[in-house]
């Protein structure tokens, strides 16, 4: 099957590759664009680092990665763990794949009183630092990186549209979804969009499409593994 894969270029590559030893045909379209950002300095004591993605570890700058290496750094999924354990961090736990699954797991790890380092993106589907303020843990966020939204689409994706010759898409983010939506519209070719399966990594990334009358299917965890599982 071709596939139509829309995420940030770097994990892009790594989904087209794993797709490729599954027999099936990526076509890479970063409908995302990332980009780090200047942050204030980080001061007094924390506890852990937490991520939500993979691009937070590849933002911040080696000299500040050092500095926190000795801290457990919590990662929202699979992808996020992997990534800060290549970046040298020994101690590392993932969550479910989702904001509810970590916060459960920083509310289960650190108790009251604990404040964490939370080095995250411009837009963020939840609010992690209220899901643990019950708790009583401070998140203190740093914004490291944002997702710039592609302003069209590639030209193999819109040959391929046009022709009909992509059979799924995957996606991965809310805001790469909407961008999809708004740049098929843009290129008149809402229908033959429509036409796709769509493929989603949560129900959160899934809502701008779903409201928008595409044909949606949602993995039953929020990982890769059950996103690739709908392709069965």
């Amino acid at each position: 099957m071709r596939i139509l894969v829309t995420r940030p270029e770097a994990d892009a590559l790594r989904t087209a590759k794993r797709l490729k030893a599954l027999g099936h045909e990526a076509v890479v379209d970063p409908l995302l664009k990332i980009e780090a950002m200047e942050f204030e300095p980080m001061t007094g004591r924390f506890e852990g680092v937490v991520i939500t993605s993979t691009n937070a570890i590849r933002a911040v700058n080696e000299k500040t990665i050092a500095a926190l290496r000795p801290l457990p750094l919590y990662a929202v999924g699979v992808q996020s763990r992997d990534a800060a354990r290549e970046a040298g961090f020994q101690d590392v736990k993932s969550g479910g794949g989702d904001a509810a699954a970590l916060a459960l797991l920083l509310r289960n790890s650190f108790p009251s009183g604990a404040r964490l380092l939370y080095l995250a993106g411009a837009a963020r589907a939840q609010d992690l630092a209220a899901l643990v303020k019950n708790a009583g843990i401070e998140i203190e966020m740093r914004v490291v990186y944002r997702a710039v939204p592609a302003e069209r689409l590639g030209e193999d994706t819109i040959a391929y549209l046009r022709g009909g010759k992509i059979g799924a898409v995957l996606h991965y983010s809310r805001r790469s979804a909407r961008n999809f939506a708004a740049l098929t519209e843009k290129e008149k070719l809402l229908p033959e969009a429509r036409a796709l399966r769509h493929l989603y990594i949560s129900a959160i990334a899934a809502s701008p499409l779903e409201s928008a009358d595409f044909r949606v299917e949602v993995a039953h965890e929020p990982n890769e593994d059950a996103l690739f599982a709908l392709l069965d």
